[in-house]
């Protein structure tokens, strides 16, 4: 484990004390004293900030702030406390600090965590100045030169490709054309459009007969197992997983396609192109938002089939909500307290909006997943990926001019 220490002062904006008068002030952890009367603080409480993430072999910088100003005469000095995601702590490290007036007291470190897991990070702060503690969440480190490369242009695919199994994509093509592409160069297609890749399945609309069909891949090959009839090849931002579609109606209408039941009209689809359509589907029943994305919909940050992820009411985070949901106020599974990147309603069929965290100044974002109940966070260099599927994450090949699948 190594770590690399610059200390950084925020020197008050006031004469220096006389000694034995020194009246010591909290600090917040962004380093704000109360009242905003003391090094240009704007009142005193947490900050608000988000928690750092890091990745595994990689440096993270973190910062800690002493929760008591300094006086003149202090020798600074503080002690770096990290316990690991095994819960043993590691070698302590000591870091001399000093000061030539009173002042608010910050470290900044670099830190470089060798596996992925949650660190408790601890900074000790003496003279008597407090004590600094923060989680800090590692993510696994991408291995983006695996899986299976195959020769297919992604621009070519009508709203991007899907990753169906280790060496096979999913392509929509103009002129209504949906292929089946496989790392040995083989390509088998059918008729149909708007197609949705839930794990195994294959959701699209055959235009001449306005039916929505439903085909499983399986022993390397496609049977279809279902179809709906009155549907429309007409773009609808519903969620689908294996069994649920949703889609428009020919009489105007959404509805969901279930293979276990009827067909179930939802409502009118919002006319627009802004937006406002959002339809999620769960296995406790159906979450329908039309036309009202700016109050239903405007905390989503992403979707999964088991999670849907939202701001917290009570603080500026990332909450989590297990299926069955009945209803977006539900108890939150899952909370985070991380930066995420800006969600941007889908116009097309999905099967899931994945939840990204940035990592400042990198190309690289990590990939938040709530699998089996538990959370799962892996690094991925963000432009290259151009879809998450169930079980594989289907990258940019910039070397190659196609696309690679690898396992998630």
């Amino acid at each position: 484990m190594r770590f690399a220490w610059l200390l950084v002062f925020v020197v008050a904006a006031c004469p220096e004390p006389v000694e034995g008068t020194c009246v010591r002030a909290l600090v917040d952890a962004a380093g704000n004293p109360p009242n905003g009367g003391f090094a240009g603080g704007t009142g005193g409480g947490p900050s608000g900030a988000f928690s750092p993430v890091g990745i595994e072999g990689e440096s993270v910088q973190l910062t800690a702030v002493a929760p008591l100003t300094s006086c003149v005469s202090d020798e600074l000095r503080a002690t770096l406390e990290v316990v690991g995601p095994d819960n043993l702590p590691l070698p302590r490290e000591e870091l001399p600090l000093t000061a030539t007036t009173t002042s608010v007291v910050r470290a900044d470190f670099s830190f470089t965590p060798q596996v992925a897991g949650t660190y408790l990070v601890r900074v000790v702060f003496e003279p008597s100045l407090g004590v600094r503690s923060q989680t800090l969440v590692v993510a696994s480190a991408r291995a983006e030169d695996g899986g299976v490369a195959l020769a297919l242009n992604p621009d070519g695919c009508i709203g991007g490709p899907w990753p169906l199994s280790e060496d096979t994509v999913v392509c929509e093509r103009s002129g209504g054309t949906v292929s089946l592409v496989s790392a040995d160069g083989g390509e088998r297609s059918f008729s149909g459009e708007q197609v949705v890749v839930a794990d195994q399945v294959l959701w699209s609309v055959a235009r001449a007969t306005r039916t929505l069909e439903r085909r499983i891949f399986e022993d390397g090959g496609l049977r279809l197992a279902d179809g709906f009839a009155g549907f429309t090849p007409r773009a609808v931002p519903g969620l689908h997983d294996e069994r649920v579609a949703i889609r428009e109606r020919t009489n105007g209408l959404v509805a969901a396609a279930h293979v276990a039941g009827p067909i179930d009209e939802l409502g009118v689809l919002a006319s627009g192109t802004d937006g406002t359509a959002l339809f999620l589907s769960s296995q406790g029943g159906l979450i329908v938002a039309g036309g009202c994305a700016s109050t239903c919909f405007q905390s989503v940050r992403a979707v999964e089939p088991a999670v849907v992820w939202r701001d917290g009411a009570a603080r500026v985070g990332v909450d989590g909500l297990a299926r069955p949901v009945a209803s977006l106020d539900e108890a939150p599974r899952f909370h985070l307290d991380f930066a995420v990147e800006s969600f941007a309603a889908p116009v097309r069929g999905f099967e899931r909006l994945p939840l990204w965290v940035p990592v400042p100044g990198s190309p690289v974002s990590v990939l938040v997943s709530a699998d089996d109940g538990q959370l799962q966070l892996r690094a991925w260099t963000r432009a290259d990926v151009l879809r998450v599927g169930r079980r594989f994450v289907l990258l940019r090949d910039r070397s190659l001019g196609g696309v690679r699948v690898l396992e998630r």
